[in-house]
């Protein structure tokens, strides 16, 4: 898992867009506490990439998290007014 993440600074997008779809793989196998702790922060650097479609596959992995992760803690990130997904 510590090699998927290290290519979330890969200069090439393919390497970033493998990212995303790993972690749509390895967070229902990893469960919520890893999820919560290791992908998601993951997910959100990936979201301020600056290819839209890497952006556009983030949206529809974070949409597959909901249900993984505690749903008061998805709620709390996504919505505080100074939450990491308000920023960008």
């Amino acid at each position: 898992m510590h090699k998927v993440l290290e290519m979330i600074n890969n200069s090439h997008y393919l390497y970033r867009m493998t990212v995303v779809h790993a972690i749509s793989l390895l967070a229902p196998v990893m469960g919520s506490e890893i999820t919560f702790s290791i992908l998601l922060p993951a997910l959100i650097t990936l979201s301020k990439d600056i290819v839209p479609n890497i952006k556009f596959n983030v949206a529809k992995v974070l949409q597959l998290l909901i249900p993984i992760v505690d749903h008061s803690v998805s709620n709390n990130m996504a919505f505080q007014e100074n939450g990491p997904m308000c920023k960008r």
